[in-house]
């Protein structure tokens, strides 16, 4: 019998050490619920970044673009400028 009384306490301790330091349900959504707000949170942030980023990289590239194409508006004229230049230079020649 003192081997059963012994396997009691000892199961008495584990119980009272579980009902001490275990989570209850509620707890345990408390937390969830904190580790969604705080996940949410750092995904919004990064999200927002990787927008900001996305965008920065787009206009950069849309400025390019308009760029260019000032630079071929330019050099089409200079092209037609000088092209008739040549036509009138063979006029003369003839």
């Amino acid at each position: 019998m003192g081997g059963d009384t012994k396997v009691l306490h000892d199961i008495l301790a584990i119980v009272t050490f579980i009902k001490d330091n275990a989570a209850t349900k509620e707890e345990l959504a408390k937390s969830l619920n904190n580790l969604r707000f705080e996940f949410d949170k750092k995904l919004n942030a990064a999200t927002g970044q990787l927008r900001n980023e996305i965008i920065t990289h787009v206009d950069g590239f849309i400025g390019l673009h308009k760029k260019l194409d000032t630079e071929y508006a330019a050099l089409s004229y200079k092209h037609n400028r000088l092209e008739n230049r040549v036509i009138k230079l063979e006029k003369k020649k003839i």
